[in-house]
């Protein structure tokens, strides 16, 4: 038997575009649900990076001026190294006026200078006592010192200790030391001959801290 439909067709067909429309109304908030979700993600992982790449420069940064500090100080020691070894070139002629001048006020107005002799000694040191960095293109300074040997005379064995004890207080001799002490003969009075050794330091550290004390 054929079923007979009580309701118009404009009911119908409004009822389907109803649900039609819910459907659709259901998927565009789901649209925008997701896109909204994936706009937040998104700019999320955008502030993540930034803030990586910006402490990736923070570092890079330090990095970089630690580097230049590292190269500032290299040439900064460098430099000093090339002073010293200039300094050190020229040391010679600059203590020997010092130990003329050392010589004549350690001697009393008694005692007499018979003979004197300097000479320079130098010993390589080693690099770690040096202080080099790697792959510092300096040539390591030596170890330089000056010998002095003085032949003296004087009327008796206080004047001996007398320059003995002047030598010791300038702080400039290393290694002072008493070669011999001999009755001489002078213009028919006895005197005594003596002769005195030391050692002045010639490297530009010390030397300078040496003349600083006097």
């Amino acid at each position: 038997m054929r079923e007979i439909d009580l309701l118009p067709a404009w009911y119908v067909d409004m009822h389907r575009r109803k649900n039609q429309l819910r459907i659709q109304t259901g998927v565009a908030a789901a649209v925008v649900v997701l896109m909204v979700g994936w706009t937040v993600v998104n700019a999320q992982l955008i502030s993540s990076s930034n803030s990586i790449l910006e402490q990736k420069q923070i570092d890079l940064v330090a990095s970089e001026q630690r580097v230049q500090q590292r190269t500032v100080q290299q040439q900064l020691r460098d430099q000093l190294r090339t002073q010293d070894r200039v300094e050190s070139s020229l040391g010679l002629d600059v203590e020997s006026s010092r130990v003329l001048d050392l010589v004549g006020r350690a001697l009393p107005a008694s005692a007499s200078l018979l003979d004197m002799s300097m000479e320079t000694r130098e010993q390589q040191r080693p690099l770690l006592q040096q202080g080099f960095a790697r792959g510092s293109t300096l040539a390591p300074v030596p170890d330089r010192r000056l010998q002095v040997t003085l032949k003296c005379v004087a009327p008796a064995n206080i004047d001996v200790a007398t320059v003995l004890e002047n030598l010791t207080n300038s702080r400039v001799c290393e290694d002072l030391r008493l070669d011999y002490s001999k009755e001489k003969v002078v213009d028919n009075a006895v005197m005594r001959e003596f002769q005195i050794g030391f050692q002045v330091n010639l490297n530009c550290d010390t030397a300078t801290a040496s003349g600083a004390g006097q």
